[in-house]
């Protein structure tokens, strides 16, 4: 999950950058996706990242409990 969150973060960087550089022409459109993509990347990178260090957590908690 955290992959998939990067690899829109890079899209949306991209297709920004794309449209600053005029390489592709800026449309509403493009504008609203290359955002989309941008805040749904961070969005699925920290609930993955939050999700994995509760987990890690919950285990080294059972190791301890178990000893």
């Amino acid at each position: 999950m955290i992959l998939i969150g990067g690899i829109l973060l890079i899209l949306g960087f991209i297709l920004s950058l794309f449209m600053a550089i005029r390489l592709v022409k800026p449309d509403f459109i493009l504008l609203f996706f290359s955002l989309s993509f941008s805040t749904a990347g961070l969005a699925i990178g920290c609930y993955a990242l939050y999700t994995s260090i509760l987990i890690k957590r919950a285990e080294r908690e059972a190791e301890t409990t178990a000893e």
